[in-house]
């Protein structure tokens, strides 16, 4: 399976950390750090009007669905 993944920088020492997208929302570990923090994407995509925000979440949903079910037949 793919692992999608997105960049973001750790707000306690600054490294960028690749998250997976499925840890949007969830508390993470800086591995340079180990500061806590959660994981969301960059605040110019926050800023966006709410209708692209979820669409944009669907459609990564809606990719993830995809790929589990192809590696459930792979």
């Amino acid at each position: 399976m793919i692992n999608a993944s997105f960049a973001q920088d750790c707000p306690a020492c600054s490294r960028k950390l690749h998250v997976r997208v499925a840890y949007l929302g969830r508390r993470v570990t800086c591995q340079h750090c180990q500061a806590e923090f959660i994981a969301a994407e960059s605040s110019s995509h926050l800023m966006q009007p709410a209708f692209l925000r979820d669409s944009l979440v669907q459609r990564a949903d809606d990719l993830l669905r995809r790929l589990e079910i192809q590696a459930e037949y792979a």
